[in-house]
């Protein structure tokens, strides 16, 4: 069977996943859910890290879906 899957689409549901995670990880922490969900998005909006380079800005509706 072969695989048509492009790389950069894969390189890219692979980052959604890792800030998923990470987003769950930062949210157990806090007693505000909604508060801690503003709070990571604008981490992550205005981080240097690897993930922002794949995937950009990300709105908070974005994680929830």
């Amino acid at each position: 069977m072969t695989d048509f899957t492009p790389e950069k689409c894969k390189q890219i549901a692979l980052a959604r996943l890792d800030v998923v995670h990470k987003w769950l990880e930062f949210r157990k922490k806090s007693q505000n859910k909604l508060q801690a969900d503003y709070d990571f998005v604008k981490l992550h909006n205005t981080s240097n890290s690897h993930l922002f380079e794949i995937l950009g800005k990300i709105p908070r509706v974005s994680l929830h879906r």
